[in-house]
């Protein structure tokens, strides 16, 4: 029996050996890949517009807070005209607010405070006093917005519309497997569609004083092809948020949960669902690579420029 084993051992030494000679260096010299201008921005009604301008960056380039900040694109004219009045946007970057400022505009813009902080976050919006004495120019139901971006020699264009909002019919928190002991849950709600296919709606969801942030689940996008014309119930949980709740997925007994539901556009969802995907696969060597949909226009432009009929709604969760 020993014998057996002592052979068992020596030939995986020599199975050993050999994959390890057989082993050669590969090195792969990846192509250099052309910086591309990232546009991301979104209009919805009674609020201003909002546009953050990025560079995109190579795949294995460093992820750390000074890389992020200089991929912030800076001196843009950036115009939003809704066919009846134009307005030129004002970049405003955290470093240069007050500090009591600081609290205000992170509400304003759906940014956790503490990014604000910590980070000098760039953003192009109405001016700044506008925008705090609440003067300013602002989203309309049923209207396209056309946004033009032109920096470094380059314009981009897109546009897009803000849809009626369609309110859920109801709203309710259920704890988790249906047990009342249970302090963790998930938000349900009833929705009735119109009978008019082509509908599209995003679900996000703030925890009151726990949040500034709308925070949006995976799949927090989806169209009515399936559904259209019909009343049904769905779910969700709230969602990674790990810079304000330490990761908290669940809703908890005792929140307070303001919903935010958007009927949004067609090119809106078809960005949001390829590139929410493309999050949930970040890491899998599996995952098949895609091609994330842009409505951007331009010299190589990426990313979307998005309305939102937004409903609000609140539950606490008991």
């Amino acid at each position: 029996m020993m014998r057996k084993r002592h052979s068992i051992w020596m030939l995986g030494l020599l199975l050993m050996g050999w994959m390890t000679a057989c082993e050669d260096p590969i090195e792969v010299d990846l192509p250099d890949v052309e910086q591309k201008i990232v546009v991301e921005g979104s209009i919805e009604q009674t609020q201003p517009p909002f546009v953050v301008l990025t560079r995109s960056t190579e795949y294995f380039e460093p992820t750390n807070l000074e890389s992020f900040e200089n991929s912030f694109v800076h001196d843009a004219v950036i115009t939003v005209n809704n066919g009846d009045e134009e307005i030129t946007l004002e970049e405003l970057c955290s470093a240069t607010l007050p500090d009591e400022f600081r609290p205000i505009a992170a509400e304003l813009l759906g940014v956790p405070l503490s990014s604000l902080q910590s980070i000098n976050y760039c953003i192009y919006t109405v001016p700044l006093l506008d925008l705090l004495g609440g003067n300013f120019f602002q989203g309309e139901i049923g209207k396209r917005y056309d946004l033009r971006v032109q920096v470094e020699g380059k314009t981009f264009t897109a546009a897009t519309n803000i849809q009626e909002p369609i309110p859920l019919d109801s709203i309710w928190y259920e704890p988790r497997g249906g047990d009342t002991t249970e302090i963790e849950g998930v938000i349900w709600a009833q929705l009735t569609d119109p009978d008019s296919i082509g509908n599209a709606y995003r679900w996000q969801a703030r925890i009151f004083n726990k949040s500034t942030v709308f925070v949006a689940p995976f799949n927090s996008a989806f169209r009515d092809e399936f559904i259209n014309g019909t009343t049904f119930d769905f779910g969700y949980i709230h969602g990674d948020d790990p810079n304000t709740l330490e990761g908290q997925r669940f809703f908890q007994s005792g929140d307070t949960v303001i919903v935010k539901f958007s009927a949004i556009d067609r090119p809106f969802y078809r960005f949001l669902r390829v590139f929410e995907s493309e999050v949930a696969n970040n890491g899998n060597p599996f995952a098949a690579p895609t091609t994330i949909p842009s409505n951007i226009e331009g010299d190589g432009g990426l990313g979307i420029w998005g309305g939102y009929g937004a409903d609000y709604d609140t539950v606490i969760c008991r």
